[in-house]
């Protein structure tokens, strides 16, 4: 006999169980999704430093090199004067060799020296560049920011320290009419008086990479899907792995929010690009404390996910299980309810077509016990009076 009881305990039980597991699944999953983009965040503002200081690490190798070519003694061996009698001489043929030597000794891709008047005395290209780049030498870099910094003689702070450095951007026109962005460095080249002791400066050293060589590097070492060089409109100088056809350049209102700043904070973005959604960080290019530009470094959101497919599967057979195991048990419980109330209907039933001599089995102590036993007292008073 198909149990009523059984039906009404166990339905309302199972919609429990079945409400119960769906809002445990969907706050697992919630929790575990923010979880995976704090941790996508993470992961990218730690590209971004990495980045960061990957800048500040070249710039100091460039300025380590530039030193070491600047106080570059004589070479008796090679009939080589040293930078600064050369430089103060104007000794074209010296400093040429005093830069090929620095070149190719510290694989650079351009180098050049100038004096007082900014003019070029000297210069050498990686060989690589030697097709795309006109000759600067005779030229006036008196106009270039980093060259007046040095012919004014001019001194900052940075980081605590008095400096005398400069580093910045600048574009280079190729000879074939295109824009060739660059990352250069220039120090200052001073001779002392030996009778005075003081220093005289005779003009100065500068070092240059192009940009797409400087986001290379960098990218090789902060792990994101891009590396991204803008300029201060935010449009793309140089992006990394090279030859993207995407349009990486900062969105407009991002680009609001970083110049409205005095002091930019980092600003996150998910662009989709080619059908798929990166998560882009965006944040001031500092080159010695000034704000040349911006960078940007992007993660691919699908693949942070991707990563927790195995999760995820393990949540949903977890949960099934849970399900499979709740209404198990709560069959079981119902069962354990409506079989003695069954095997009552049965007997009383029984009883009732007239064999009084018919008994309930049903022993508990609790009430459905009680019933039983009230039942057959039922029985045996019926035998009696008949």
């Amino acid at each position: 006999m198909r149990s009523r009881i059984r039906n009404k305990i166990i339905i309302p039980y199972l919609l429990l169980a079945l409400v119960v597991a769906l809002i445990g699944s969907f706050a697992a999953f919630f929790i575990i999704a923010g979880s995976l983009q704090e941790r996508l965040e993470q992961r990218l503002r730690q590209s971004a430093l990495h980045t960061s200081q990957g800048l500040v690490d070249f710039e100091d190798q460039q300025l380590a090199r530039l030193r070491l070519i600047a106080l570059n003694g004589p070479n008796p061996d090679e009939g080589l004067l040293s930078t600064t009698e050369a430089l103060r001489r104007a000794d074209r043929t010296q400093l040429e060799t005093i830069l090929r030597n620095g070149r190719d000794f510290y694989q650079m891709s351009y180098l050049l020296v100038f004096d007082l008047q900014g003019t070029v005395l000297a210069e050498q290209y990686a060989h690589a560049l030697t097709p795309y780049l006109a000759p600067l030498r005779g030229s006036s870099l008196a106009s270039l920011a980093g060259v007046r910094y040095i012919l004014d003689r001019r001194q900052d702070i940075v980081d605590g320290a008095l400096a005398d450095k400069f580093s910045s951007i600048l574009v280079r026109q190729t000879l074939d009419g295109a824009e060739l962005p660059m990352l250069y460095t220039v120090v200052p080249i001073r001779q002392r008086d030996p009778v005075t002791g003081q220093e005289h400066l005779l003009g100065g050293l500068l070092a240059a990479e192009p940009l797409q060589r400087v986001v290379d590097l960098l990218h090789e070492r902060n792990g994101a899907f891009y590396t991204v060089l803008y300029n201060g409109e935010g449009q793309v100088f140089a992006v990394s792995p090279a030859g993207s056809s995407d349009d990486l350049s900062i969105p407009a209102d991002v680009l609001q929010a970083l110049r409205s700043q005095s002091d930019p904070e980092r600003a996150l973005r998910t662009v989709p690009l080619n059908r798929r959604d990166f998560l882009f960080a965006y944040s001031p290019l500092r080159i010695r404390e000034r704000i040349d530009g911006y960078f940007g470094v992007a993660l691919e959101v699908a693949g942070v996910f991707e990563s927790w497919q195995p999760t995820r599967n393990a949540v949903v057979g977890l949960t099934l299980l849970l399900l499979t195991g709740v209404v198990g048990l709560g069959h079981l419980i119902a069962r354990r309810i409506t079989q003695p109330l069954q095997e009552l209907a049965q007997t009383a039933s029984v009883i009732a077509q007239g064999q009084l001599n018919e008994r309930s089995r049903v022993r508990s102590d609790d009430e459905v016990g009680m019933l039983a036993a009230v039942l057959n007292k039922m029985a045996d008073r019926l035998v009696d009076l008949y």
